[in-house]
């Protein structure tokens, strides 16, 4: 629901000026069924293309979004969890830079260490904890 069409004066609301249209295109759409028309709107916005593919492309992935998703770490590791649902090797070097996408990509999607990624990790203690209590031969 746009709650800035309720006010007579929107733009001194806070957020405003940080809206979009794409929310609102999703908002009317109610997630109910696939929408090429906008698409590509959608697929420009990661964290928006991830749960777009996760209602529509899961299991197939969305091939024409994936170079805008890939670009956002967590976006990255969840489309690589919950739509691709495997590896995704093409956005790890996007994936490594973040220590809480790289730390729950290992344990939920390769399911194995990655040292490619310890000394990325490591950086946040607490991601560095998770992941070592789950690779425990990983500890320094």
């Amino acid at each position: 629901m746009n709650l800035y069409k309720l006010h007579s004066n929107p733009e001194i609301l806070d957020g405003f000026d940080q809206r979009t249209d794409v929310p609102e295109i999703l908002e009317d759409l109610a997630w109910t069924k696939q929408e090429p028309a906008i698409e590509q709107k959608i697929m420009k916005d990661p964290k928006l293309a991830y749960h777009y593919a996760r209602r529509f492309f899961k299991g197939v992935g969305w091939p024409a979004a994936e170079k805008y998703i890939m670009k956002d770490p967590v976006a990255a590791y969840y489309y690589a969890k919950f739509v691709l649902e495997e590896p995704w090797p093409a956005a790890e070097k996007y994936i490594i830079t973040d220590p809480l996408s790289a730390s729950w990509y290992a344990i939920d999607v390769l399911k194995r260490r990655w040292p490619a990624a310890e000394d990325d990790i490591i950086e946040d203690g607490r991601w560095w904890n998770r992941y070592t209590q789950e690779f425990p031969e990983a500890k320094r």
